[in-house]
């Protein structure tokens, strides 16, 4: 009985986890989208997306976030995306511990809220560069 438990758990994780990958990669080309747009105001932002390894970096004034992703459960034993943001020196490697972090759902929505209250949702180009923006903001002070 534990094996098949195990078994269900572990086809449930593969499941989930192709969907908020998904979510995440749509999340770095989303952002990547806007922010390096030649008609976005802020110039001087790149992305150095790394996918297949489950991060992607941005770099802005010199200085560079690393946004990685994974799969956790929450309380409710729903698995969530778990994106964890943090400062990368030059040479590639975090410094500084992380410097913030957020899960998402299914529908790429978040813990963080528009000025109307509603979730803001990393499958949205706006709103997944305003997360990025955020990250980057925090990382400069």
């Amino acid at each position: 009985m534990m094996q098949q438990n195990q078994h269900s758990r572990m086809i449930r994780l593969s499941e989930h986890y192709e969907r908020l990958k998904d979510i995440f990669d749509r999340f770095a080309g989303l952002a990547s989208s806007q922010l390096v747009n030649d008609k976005y105001p802020v110039k001087g932002i790149t992305f150095l997306p790394r996918l297949n390894r489950n991060y992607f970096d941005v770099c802005f004034a010199g200085k560079r976030v690393r946004f990685s992703f994974s799969v956790a459960e929450d309380k409710t034993w729903s698995f969530q995306g778990f994106i964890a943001c943090a400062s990368v020196g030059h040479d590639g490697k975090p410094v500084d511990g992380i410097i913030g972090e957020f899960s998402f759902d299914r529908q790429g929505e978040t813990g963080f809220k528009t000025t109307d209250g509603d979730p803001l949702c990393i499958d949205s180009e706006r709103e997944a560069a305003y997360v990025v923006l955020h990250f980057l903001n925090d990382n400069r002070q």
